[in-house]
């Protein structure tokens, strides 16, 4: 009876594991592998990592443990010139397939090369095993001919900058439609991105003889012919640049996608012989996004005339600008603004870089417009404007922030300017905003008050950190002048208990506020994430202002 009862549970057990066999395999986990395949007997429940050293390439790539390269079977992404250290619950002989993803002309292409870009390692458990990422370069060369083409998409970009009218891509008189069916219409100021599988409003490679643009209302559609000389054809692997400017529709450019047109992100080192070619090629190419870096190269002193950082139809545009090796100066040749840093533009200043005003200027040296961003860092100055306008719309010597503008200065020195109006270092006007994290503001003057520092009537400077010294004022405020909103949580704004160098002074003897004059609000606390915590009431000082974690000294 014994026998006959262990033979009944042992025929069950068998029946069982015949019949279900997937209860065992399969789990769909990454590389989870069946009973029996674990080498040298390890514990499948050991803790097990993957390094994904991706940093000897410039591109984003994500890894996968499957050849499908599904989003259920993604072991990571790690951006360019980074390593990501990740769990990883397998381990024995494995193959990760890559797909790499480059930026061409603003736009993410995901790169799956097939076999030739898969690696294959042995995943130690318990361990961490580094996955080398082969760079791009050393791929595409096994992939494709020397300068082939990496996609085989098409894209139409079509700028309408011509009025106050949408417009519409024809073909054959008929509106390009969406996967949707529906018509595009694209507005002023705006661009149509028109392409063939990673857009949603398609076209195909062919001739464009039967394209053409159409503007303005459907019922009074205006017809203007597409650049068929310039644009034969849509060949794929192609950007395709267009614009409308209200008479004509023009062909910009076209970019071949290739991996020397790609980048690992928007933007990169904008080339030219000189300054002027760098920013006649940031107005064509700059694209929403993307960051650029000029480095002058050129000489020690490269002279300009005023530039404005301005572009009327992209946005989030970050620009720096630094000197290549060795200290370089950027010369005001004419009087204005060296720069203003317009509407969605971020200027910001690196290393070797000095931007020199006029000895008889009539507005800032650097002017921050609504919208746009300064940020200044160390090894960088602004230097050497005397700006002799009394007009309080063109206060400020070094900088000035407009009403909704911003100026962060990391490091870096603002030094020998002067204004007439105020602000002989940074105006900041009602609206504007200025962070000083460090760096310093000293040897600048004003004709009235505030000669390092002016900040009208509901403008904001916040002092994280930096120096205020030896700069001077007419009557009040030779260090800093507030009559907007002041906050300090760290930073030294020096007074008559100073270094005779280190002093702010004023040029009249019964002026008030050596360093400080306060006719706003000013206030010591520290900075928690974005808001401020205020601890005490600043008044106006004649004598040294040194805060520290916000406390006053």
């Amino acid at each position: 009876m014994k026998k006959k009862w262990m033979c009944l549970v042992a025929t069950i057990a068998l029946l069982f594991l015949v019949s279900c066999p997937s209860s065992i395999k399969n789990s769909g986990s990454p590389g989870v592998e069946e009973p029996g395949e674990h080498p040298n007997g390890q514990n499948p429940d050991t803790p097990t990592r993957v390094l994904l050293d991706n940093s000897a390439n410039q591109f984003q790539v994500s890894v996968y443990w499957h050849r499908d390269r599904q989003p259920g079977h993604l072991v990571g992404t790690v951006g360019g010139h980074r390593r990501l250290e990740i769990d990883f619950p397998a381990y024995g002989h494995r193959n990760f397939y890559p797909v790499y993803y480059i930026w061409v002309e603003g736009r993410e292409f995901p790169l799956r090369l097939g076999m030739i870009g898969d690696v294959f390692f042995d995943v130690q458990s318990g361990a961490t095993t580094t996955v080398n990422i082969r760079p791009l370069s050393a791929v595409v060369q096994d992939a494709f001919p020397p300068g082939g083409l990496l996609v085989n998409d098409i894209f139409l970009y079509i700028y309408n900058g011509g009025g106050a009218d949408a417009l519409s891509l024809l073909w054959s008189g008929s509106p390009v439609t969406n996967m949707a069916g529906q018509s595009i219409a694209v507005n002023p100021g705006n661009n149509g991105l028109f392409g063939t599988s990673n857009s949603p409003n398609y076209i195909s490679p062919r001739n464009t003889s039967n394209f053409s643009i159409g503007v303005g209302p459907f019922g009074a559609l205006r017809v203007f012919d597409f650049p068929y000389a310039q644009v034969p054809a849509l060949v794929p692997g192609h950007f395709y640049f267009l614009k409308f400017d209200g008479t004509a529709v023009r062909h910009v450019r076209t970019v071949p996608i290739t991996l020397a047109s790609a980048s690992g992100a928007g933007g990169g080192h904008v080339p030219g012989a000189n300054f002027a070619n760098q920013l006649s090629w940031l107005q064509v190419n700059a694209l929403s996004g993307g960051s650029y870096t000029i480095e002058l190269s050129e000489g020690v002193v490269t002279r300009t005339n005023p530039v404005s950082l301005s572009f009327a139809d992209r946005r989030g545009i970050t620009i720096t600008l630094r000197g290549a090796g060795e200290p370089r100066i950027l010369d005001l040749s004419q009087n204005g603004s060296l720069l203003a840093v317009g509407h969605g533009v971020t200027l910001e200043l690196g290393n070797n870089i000095t931007l020199q005003g006029s000895t008889n200027n009539g507005v800032p040296l650097v002017r921050v417009d609504n919208g746009g961003r300064l940020l200044l860092n160390g090894g960088a100055r602004i230097a050497g404007n005397v700006n002799i306008s009394t007009l309080t719309a063109n206060a400020g010597g070094a900088v000035r922030v407009n009403s909704g503008g911003s100026f962060r200065m990391n490091g870096g020195e603002i030094t020998g300017n002067s204004a007439a109006a105020g602000g002989g270092g940074v105006f900041v006007a009602s609206g504007g905003t200025f962070d000083m994290r460090g760096g310093s503001i000293f040897g600048n003057s004003s004709s009235i008050n505030g000669g390092g520092a002016y900040i009208a009537s509901d403008g904001i400077f916040e002092m994280r950190g930096g120096t205020i010294f030896g700069n001077n004022g007419w009557f009040s405020g030779g260090g800093v002048f507030n009559a907007g909103t002041f906050r300090i949580s760290d930073g030294t704004i020096h007074g008559r208990n100073s270094a005779a160098w280190l002093e702010n002074t004023l040029t009249f003897a019964g002026g008030t506020g050596v360093a400080l004059q306060n006719n706003g609000t000013t206030q010591t606390g520290v900075f928690a994430n974005v808001h401020f915590q205020p601890r005490n009431n600043l008044f106006t000082s004649n004598y040294t202002v040194r805060v520290e974690n916000g406390f006053l000294w």
